[in-house]
């Protein structure tokens, strides 16, 4: 199903900016990489539509996050790439707490003053969230995407999907996460509301066979074992 494409498409791993009219547009033969800022709020995003899209069917989403170098444009060419004819829709937002304080990288992102000004009064983790929901609600208006999305990432881009994922349990369909690092950042104490949910959300995670940061007493695989406590706790 959805999901087994989504981690196929995760483990095989033209850029056009927009301007003016919010408007759809659909992908030539050869994908395009679109950039926009959300209509509500100043969160950027790189989105590629699947090979076909058309506004007839409900098309599932994959959102992406990198790990520390924030290199998103890269990110969403290579998820492209590798799609192939996979019907997933591909968001990679910039998001801000992702990595090492986002304020000091400042040359990674595509941010105006007044965007950073919003990150500096609301927080890192705020901005995020906030800005999300509204990446997410204008690619379903526009692209008629699932309510419902995939979300992968990697090393620290693992901050923003684990975060997802405990924030808002109901809106996830799937968790990958590769050699994630997982310190509680952005998350916060479940709500009566969230803890009562029963689903079960399927959260995989994977690792280089001989990757060196993934055995035991290396720092990031011990944040391995809290992860899992923290979301069986949920």
């Amino acid at each position: 199903g959805d999901m087994q494409r989504f981690l196929w498409c995760l483990c095989s791993l033209g850029f056009w900016s927009t301007a003016g009219r919010l408007e759809a547009q659909a992908p030539s033969s050869a994908p395009t990489i679109l950039e926009r800022t959300a209509r509500l709020h100043p969160m950027r995003y790189f989105l590629s539509l699947p090979e076909g899209w058309n506004p007839q069917r409900t098309w599932p989403v994959v959102v992406v996050v990198p790990d520390a170098f924030r290199e998103f444009q890269e990110t969403a060419k290579e998820f492209s790439d590798a799609r192939g004819s996979l019907p997933f829709v591909i968001v990679v937002p910039l998001v801000l707490s992702g990595g090492g304080t986002a304020q000091q990288h400042k040359t990674d992102f595509d941010y105006s003053d007044s965007a950073w000004s919003l990150a500096t009064k609301a927080g890192n983790c705020r901005f995020d969230e906030d800005g999300l929901t509204a990446v997410l609600k204008e690619v379903r208006a526009l692209y008629n995407t699932d309510s419902q999305f995939f979300i992968t990432g990697w090393e620290a881009g693992a901050h923003v999907a684990i975060a997802q994922l405990f924030q808002h349990p109901g809106r996830i369909r799937a968790v990958a996460v590769v050699t994630p690092n997982f310190i509680g950042r952005c998350v916060t104490p479940p709500t009566s509301g969230l803890a009562d949910q029963e689903s079960v959300i399927p959260v995989r995670v994977f690792h280089g066979e001989n990757d060196p940061v993934w055995t035991k007493g290396n720092p990031l695989f011990a944040t391995w074992p809290r992860l899992d406590s923290a979301a069986r706790s949920r």
